[in-house]
């Protein structure tokens, strides 16, 4: 019963939710690297 006790509550969705959300901005961020030169960037932003 404690198994679903965690979706009367809203507990599982919740953490779904959750895990969701950080997967998207992992994917988001590993392709933002194919398309970014980070070392560019941090380059420019020091003045060089």
């Amino acid at each position: 019963m404690k198994y679903l006790s965690q979706f009367r509550s809203g507990t599982l969705h919740k953490t779904s939710f959750a895990e969701q959300i950080e997967n998207a901005l992992d994917e988001l961020a590993r392709e933002m690297e194919n398309f970014l030169d980070i070392d560019a960037i941090l380059k420019i932003a020091r003045g060089h």
